[in-house]
């Protein structure tokens, strides 16, 4: 099978995990929210460090992230790093270390009570919603 062949399987098998129950769109903070079981999760990406904010599915209010932690590995300026997320009050999920800015993919690993999801963003997926008009 050719490269080009693996990355679309690659892509397909992403898209059509449970991750992506319900369609991506802009979030309340403007970043990229997905939705994965009972919450939904929006990347906010900045220069000085990124955010994640946690809602509940069914009615979009915020969940406490108090017992909540996350691990990005993160594809930008054509560097690879691991970042860890922390609670940071609230409903934030926040690291100093995730600087993004520019084209940037994050693969975002997730320990949240009932699971451990594994979710993608990008900043490309995020200028398509915005240019889209997908707001949640």
């Amino acid at each position: 099978m050719k490269p080009v062949a693996y990355l679309a399987a690659a892509v397909l098998a992403v898209m059509a995990s449970p991750a992506e129950a319900h369609a991506p769109h802009v979030g309340p903070a403007g970043g990229q929210t997905i939705h994965w079981g009972a919450y939904h999760f929006e990347l906010v990406a900045g220069a000085a460090g990124s955010r994640i904010f946690v809602y509940r599915a069914s009615d979009r209010k915020p969940v406490p992230a108090s017992a909540m932690s996350a691990t990005a590995r993160l594809l930008a300026g054509g560097k690879l790093v691991s970042v860890p997320f922390r609670p940071a009050g609230g409903n934030v999920l926040a690291s100093p270390q995730a600087r993004l800015s520019g084209d940037w993919t994050a693969s975002v690993s997730f320990r949240v009570p009932g699971g451990a999801p594994t979710i993608r963003y990008s900043a490309r997926e995020l200028a398509l919603l915005r240019k889209a008009g997908a707001k949640g």
